[in-house]
């Protein structure tokens, strides 16, 4: 695409005085320098330097070079811009945390992500990456898609410098059509699958608490983390050392090949088929190396258990954890994860850089989550929904007994095994593997049982609270009608594969399908639920100082001055617990306050 360069102040000005009386959506990109993602220094948003911005509407387009905007009277005529003007961005966090870096208030601009409006309309979609949508969506051809990879870094040359510059401009305002372009295609969807209000409401205000917490963080105790890190490697010395002494010899333990030939041929072990590869070789992974220790006694994978547990706590999260802290001015470090808005088909969050959804919970030796603290003269308070997918359960099955057990106060997996016969430990893996789908076969190597054991557990389950049969029924008919299901706050989880399934008799698709289609009910309404939670609490929070800074699965930790705590859990409290009316079950939480991230 043809760009013009923006060279003066007084170039700006007038291009930008005619976005500003023009009418639709304007679409916005920033450039910046490259990431570097082992330099902590240059590895977020807010650490690269700005090279230039493109803007797109229907009356015009042009790149404007950081240089350009730096000027007072040309910086002022683009904040006018953001203030008053309505933008569409792909992945907004990105470009305005930049702006706000780059200095530029972005607290009124109003946006709408392209990328977040895609995860809504396609959440099926393989790739929702902007130049793959160019591609698959818009239809450009992909030898016509710059890579970013070919004008990376400026030259060092001055006279290949304004060639260079134009190949940026170009690539760049080329991104803000295809934003541009797919906002108008991705509106339209929304309105035309009813999704326009959720959106509005939730996903859209949302990202802005995300960007939010990402640009605070959470300050780590790097101390800590290197002191569990020495003793890590002890013991995972010490468990390599056991390894060998069992196997009767020394070999590489991330070779699978070597691993199967001691566990298979060297010990002779034998292992249900359903533990092999599918070229019918048996596996090393845990799943199998756990029947190997449990069902066979095997020494050797149990000892290989432990020594995988250790090097993935140590390089995942230990080793993980400090490669990402950020050094700040004051000598502290801090984590900034990315929340992924876009990527769990239920809508629920991930994290990456680090993953933060999957720290260990335990406590005693291994517990990561006390690396993590509180800023000085604040404190964390952390509140976990209780049980909050078991009570939606409740609520839109309309189980008299689950709602019952609620009002009461009672522990409902103590009330499922009195009805079940079995433990509550045992009750637990039911309720939770029913809730996400769990077949019999999954539950019985869950909790080391027979499938037979298994399968009486799930039908006595179901046989003494018939309304979840039912419930789940229910979804699997709105799917058979209609290819999809919606949430009780609207969102839409579509099975486009599902039709085809039963036309050629794909009995374990089919299976899957109807077993999410009853997951994504509670999944996406819980989900949900925490977004409207967090919205109102990041509000509410301001007038105290607060920051909410992290949100892994039910809970979310907050940061508050010292004096404000309990007026802060009293405010936690009421949103969580206020953020959806589910009429026959009341949400529950419990806020905590501590130093540090504790379970």
């Amino acid at each position: 695409m043809e760009t013009k360069v923006i060279q003066t102040t007084e170039e700006l000005i007038t291009f930008l005085g005619l976005l500003q009386t023009s009418f639709g959506i304007i679409a916005l990109d920033v450039e910046t320098e490259p990431f570097q993602k082992d330099n902590p220094l240059k590895s977020h948003a807010w650490q690269l330097g700005l090279l230039g911005v493109g803007l797109y509407s229907t009356a015009g387009h042009a790149y404007i070079p950081a240089d350009i905007l730096a000027t007072e009277k040309s910086g002022d005529a683009f904040q006018k811009l953001l203030d008053t003007k309505v933008f569409a961005m792909h992945n907004c966090k990105f470009d305005l945390t930049v702006l706000e870096a780059s200095e530029f208030d972005v607290s009124k601009t109003q946006i709408h992500d392209t990328l977040i409006m895609t995860s809504l309309v396609d959440e099926n979609i393989l790739s929702m990456k902007l130049k793959d949508l160019a591609v698959n969506v818009l239809k450009v051809p992909a030898d016509q898609i710059v890579k970013y990879k070919d004008i990376e870094g400026e030259p060092e040359d001055p006279a290949e410098y304004v060639t260079w510059q134009q190949k940026m401009a170009s690539y760049c305002v080329s991104d803000c059509w295809y934003t541009h372009r797919l906002y108008e295609l991705l509106m339209a969807a929304l309105i035309k699958d009813e999704l326009l209000e959720f959106y509005n409401t939730v996903e859209r205000p949302f990202t802005s608490i995300l960007r939010a917490m990402e640009r605070r963080g959470i300050q780590v105790d790097t101390t800590y983390l290197e002191t569990m890190g020495k003793k890590l490697d002890g013991e995972i010395y010490a468990a390599e050392r056991a390894i060998y002494s069992e196997a009767g010899e020394e070999f590489n333990l991330n070779s699978t090949p070597q691993l199967r030939r001691l566990l298979y041929e060297g010990k002779k072990l034998k292992i249900p088929r359903e533990f092999k590869t599918k070229k019918g070789e048996p596996s090393t992974d845990v799943e199998a190396l756990t029947y190997l220790a449990k069902e066979q006694n095997c020494k050797l994978a149990e000892l290989i258990l432990k020594y995988r547990k250790l090097s993935k706590v140590n390089s995942t999260y230990v080793r993980g954890i400090l490669d990402e802290a950020v050094p700040n001015d004051d000598g502290t470090k801090t984590i900034h994860t990315s929340y992924l808005q876009h990527k769990v088909k239920t809508g629920r969050l991930s994290s990456a850089a680090p993953n933060l959804q999957n720290v260990p919970r335990e406590a005693g030796e291994l517990n990561i989550r006390e690396a993590f603290k509180a800023r000085t003269g604040f404190k964390l308070i952390a509140a976990d929904y209780s049980q909050v997918e078991l009570r939606i359960l409740a609520a839109l099955s309309g189980s008299p007994a689950m709602i019952k057990n609620y009002e009461d106060g009672g522990d409902l997996y103590q009330t499922v095994a009195d009805q079940i016969g079995s433990t509550r430990q045992n009750a637990k893996a039911v309720v939770l593997g029913v809730n996400y789908g769990l077949t019999h076969f999954g539950l019985s190597r869950n909790i080391g049982i027979t499938e037979e054991a298994a399968e009486e557990l799930i039908s006595g389950y179901l046989n003494k609270f018939p309304e979840i049969t039912a419930f789940s029924a229910r979804c699997v008919e709105e799917m058979q009608k209609t290819g999809q299901v919606r949430d009780i706050f609207g969102r839409l989880r579509r099975f486009p594969t599902y039709s085809y399934a039963l036309r050629v008799g794909d009995d374990a698709e089919v299976s899957h399908n109807e077993r999410q289609a009853g997951n994504f009910a509670i999944q996406g309404a819980a989900a949900n639920i925490l977004k409207v939670a967090m919205i109102r609490i990041h509000e509410a929070l301001k007038p105290l100082g607060g920051h909410m800074l992290l949100q892994v699965h039910d809970e979310v930790v907050c940061e508050v001055p010292e004096g404000r705590t309990e007026e802060a859990c009293v405010i936690i409290k009421t949103c969580m617990e206020e953020a959806c009316d589910l009429k026959t079950v009341r949400l529950m939480t419990i806020p905590a306050v501590s130093d540090r991230w504790r379970k």
